[in-house]
């Protein structure tokens, strides 16, 4: 990953109506160690890995350990699938001029550690969502811009639609195929059985986070 990790963000979706080809792929075979490519952007395996790692030590000191990891069996799946439509995200921001300063990060992290009411707390929490604690800045990042974003086309879902599928048109996705695959019709990651951005009238969404 060049930046990255996952955002512990707001609720997000927008509808995608494919009409244009997608440059797509289901094999990160040119990226050698890559689990993702969204561009130019590589989701390494490897940091992938440490992620998940971080993850699961905070989830093995928890009092309820055996139930935090049942309930998080497709953990490196997830962290790959966020990863993905975070980066669709930040390109769509680049291409409407927005960004996200680092006063703001802090601000917004500092206000959920006094939400929550200490800095261990926020920590605990995002073990409970299943981010690591090394990279909530990046969390807090996604989160905000992912919000301006929304903001920027007024929440609404066709504009919205449309500028994730002109960044995901000109970047192109690639997966590896361990974590499931691209679907360029759907406007989804998706599993062999079921998948990860769940849709609602054609509405693929972002997952569910908290901060406030």
């Amino acid at each position: 990953m060049k930046r990255r990790t996952s955002a512990l963000s707001l609720s997000a979706a927008a509808a995608v109506l494919l009409t244009a080809p997608m440059l797509t792929g289901c094999s990160t075979d040119s990226h050698p160690g890559a689990a993702a490519v969204v561009g130019d952007q590589v989701i390494s395996i490897a940091e992938v890995q440490d992620y998940v790692k971080e993850v699961r030590d905070g989830q093995l000191a928890l009092p309820n350990a055996e139930d935090e990891l049942a309930e998080s069996s497709s953990l490196t799946r997830s962290i790959v699938h966020r990863e993905v439509f975070y980066a669709l995200v930040e390109l769509a921001a680049e291409e409407a001029g927005i960004e996200v300063s680092t006063r703001e990060v802090q601000d917004q992290r500092a206000l959920t550690e006094q939400r929550l009411g200490s800095p261990e707390a926020l920590e605990e929490q995002a073990i409970d969502e299943h981010f690591a604690p090394s990279r909530l800045d990046d969390v807090f990042r996604d989160a905000l811009l992912e919000s301006k974003v929304w903001q920027h086309y007024g929440n609404d879902d066709a504009q919205i639609a449309a500028a994730l599928k002109d960044a995901a048109s000109e970047a192109g996705v690639t997966l590896n195929p361990r974590y499931g695959s691209w679907d360029p019709e759907a406007f989804a990651i998706t599993e062999p059985d079921t998948p990860w951005l769940k849709t609602l009238t054609g509405v693929p969404a972002g997952p569910d986070t908290l901060p406030e």
